[in-house]
């Protein structure tokens, strides 16, 4: 799946992209929507007429004309279903809705080229998984189905893509272009709508960080309510994003869904929005925040440039696509090894942006060897005890032979015990020393805790290990 999604994104990157269910009843070259004429009154040229400020049924009945001209090249067909791809996108997503209809759109690629697309169509939960419709194919491998759904067939409902490779196997695939999806025991599925009373996963188009000079897929979890509601949401932004909400991700992932979706039905924790960027091959360099002396080179350093694409680039496009409270006291960020150490660098340099900040297992002593480290840092921060800042860190692992953390070396920090351990006393001597009564307990005492230091004896370092502890960063950063 991951990797068709992956074709897709490189397809539109290379066209310029960035600027009750009865169709498939007739024959594949069929459409619910009349396409009209292959130039436009004016007789100006069909695909000039899709335009990315135009909505999306307009850009498809325009699309569609464009397509089945005979004049445009192929180049220009392709850009104009870029164009259609991206102004769904920044719309509703797809499908694409109209009124009671959802168009379905798949575009050819290897490994599925035009002819192995030839069968695909498209089928759900709303068609109790059956034959489902067929996808129309038009020129320059565009591919579609138009399916009418009553809201009760919608909401909640799954659906994948059923297509043959080169060889003739049949395989089924969730939707490289679905915003919405989820993940069952057959592994990933596309959502057509979420519904009021379950949590639900988006997918943001891939985010441009500017600095960087890179893009990212962000995944957005939304909890119960959120469809249908009118209710604005804190946010928790977390790194490592392809390993938060995926069961097959590396070491089983984190279930961060799963455990939020625990955690607010208890009532331990308050609803809130978990954004999750995905990491890049770039990301010793990206969760780091000055270089270290690596084996035979000097590694890292560009954290400011990740924390300006999260405060930059991203975060405006968050705020202004979901009902977020994008206000500093609503607003956290964490990660693990790396990821901690970026929040931890992101919480100290932007204390505007981000009240709520948590490691699990950071990599604190990243570039003590030629740089000054965080948590020195943090100790040099005059006003840090004054910025009312909420922190949570822990470790597994434990500390050297020694049974104590004086004198001890990077290779003997299990799990990076010793570093969280000087990080945390950092804190406590600037003043931030509220430890909660019970740090396990339902719902953390006093209302005022702002420190939750947690070591779970000789835990790995893994995400199996993250995730068992990752209700307590919940409990703390969204109180009931």
């Amino acid at each position: 799946m991951a990797s068709l999604r992956f074709v897709v994104l490189v397809w539109l990157a290379a066209v310029g992209a960035a600027c009750s269910h009865e169709v498939g009843k007739a024959d594949a070259g069929a459409v619910a929507m009349d396409a009209g004429p292959a130039t436009n009154d004016a007789g100006t040229e069909p695909c000039a007429e899709v335009r990315l400020s135009n909505s999306g049924r307009d850009n498809f009945r325009a699309l569609l004309s464009c397509l089945r001209a005979s004049e445009p090249p192929l180049a220009t067909k392709k850009e104009a279903i870029g164009t259609y791809v991206s102004s769904v996108q920044d719309q509703g997503g797809f499908p694409m809705a109209d009124g009671d209809q959802r168009t379905f759109v798949l575009l050819a690629g290897d490994p599925w080229d035009s002819r192995s697309l030839a069968s695909a169509r498209v089928t759900g939960s709303y068609a109790q998984w059956g034959q489902g419709d067929s996808l129309a194919a038009e020129a320059a491998g565009f591919f579609h189905a138009t399916v009418t759904l009553t809201a009760a067939d919608r909401a909640g409902a799954a659906y994948k893509l059923v297509l043959q490779d080169s060889s003739g196997n049949t395989t089924w695939i969730a939707d490289p272009l679905a915003r919405r999806f989820g993940y069952d025991a057959n592994g990933e599925f596309s959502l057509i709508e979420g519904k009021p009373e379950s949590s639900h996963l988006e997918r943001m188009n891939p985010v441009h960080a500017t600095q960087l000079g890179n893009d990212r897929e962000v995944d957005v979890y939304l909890p119960a309510g959120y469809v249908g509601g009118a209710e604005r949401y804190p946010v928790l932004y977390m790194h490592d994003g392809q390993n938060l909400f995926d069961p097959q991700a590396m070491w089983g992932g984190w279930h961060a869904g799963e455990i939020a979706d625990a955690e607010i039905t208890a009532g331990r924790a308050a609803p809130f929005i978990i954004v999750a960027p995905y990491n890049t091959p770039g990301r010793m360099d990206e969760y780091t925040h000055v270089q270290d002396d690596m084996p035979g080179s000097m590694t890292g350093g560009k954290g400011a440039q990740y924390a300006d694409f999260l405060l930059t680039d991203l975060k405006p496009k968050v705020d202004s696509r979901y009902r977020t409270l994008p206000d500093r006291d609503h607003t956290g960020v964490l990660g693990s090894s790396l990821g901690g150490l970026i929040s931890f660098y992101l919480g100290l340099e932007h204390p505007e942006v981000f009240r709520f900040v948590g490691g699990m297992s950071s990599t604190f002593d990243w570039g003590v060897k030629t740089n000054q480290g965080l948590v020195a840092q943090y100790a040099a921060t005059a006003d840090l005890g004054s910025r009312n800042q909420v922190f949570y860190l822990d470790s597994g692992g434990g500390p050297p032979a020694s049974g104590t953390c004086a004198g001890y070396t990077l290779e003997s920090d299990s799990d990076n015990y010793c570093g969280t351990v000087a990080m945390k006393d950092a804190l406590v001597a600037k003043g931030i020393n509220r430890f909660p009564d019970d740090p396990s307990a339902d719902h953390l005492t006093p209302a005022d805790a702002d420190i939750l230091h947690w070591w779970e004896p000789n835990a790995p370092h893994d995400e199996a290990a993250w995730k068992v502890r990752l209700f307590r960063a919940y409990r703390l950063f969204f109180r009931k």
